[in-house]
């Protein structure tokens, strides 16, 4: 779907009316790209779905109070760093620790609808690795995302014949 919008690495992004984390959001943090809809009101067909890495390339700016709210928003610029063929939650619920990671993993409970959210640093190690487990980033390596430990966590489903 990044790829039919015309985004490629290298893409630069602008993402405004921001509200969470714009005294947080620094310089080159690292972003995953999700899209996502309700089903009835998308003009094409995609699945939701995990899309792209992207970095932050300006931290937040025109920062201001909207009309009739009480709290800033901001835009901030990003760069798109990895783009990929999209994965579902379906396909990233075998990893446990992805449970419940803002919609990206499989959510067993609810989840405001947000344009941005917070990761711990292992929960994007943890997509990192699951989407080069799963063969979406094949060409990277670990250490150009400074991830030392390699390790996942994966259920096994083991299937018994009668």
């Amino acid at each position: 779907v990044v790829q039919a919008l015309g985004a490629t690495i290298g893409t630069r992004i602008s993402f405004s009316n921001l509200s969470w984390y714009l005294d947080e959001i620094k310089l080159n943090d690292i972003c995953f790209l999700k899209i996502s809809g309700d089903e009835a009101k998308k003009l094409t067909s995609y699945d939701n779905s995990l899309v792209a890495i992207a970095k932050v390339i300006k931290t937040p700016y025109n920062i201001h109070i909207p009309v009739g709210m009480s709290i800033n928003h901001g835009t901030i610029d990003i760069e798109i760093i990895n783009v990929f063929d999209s994965i579902t939650a379906d396909e990233l619920y075998k990893y446990p620790s992805l449970k419940n990671t803002l919609s990206i993993g499989a959510s067993t409970k609810g989840m405001p609808n947000q344009a941005i959210g917070k990761l711990t640093i292992r929960q994007g190690e943890d997509i990192i690795k699951a989407l080069k487990n799963e063969s979406r980033l094949s060409s990277i390596s670990y250490d150009s995302y400074n991830i030392t430990n390699n390790s996942l966590d994966i259920f096994i489903i083991n299937t018994i014949n009668v």
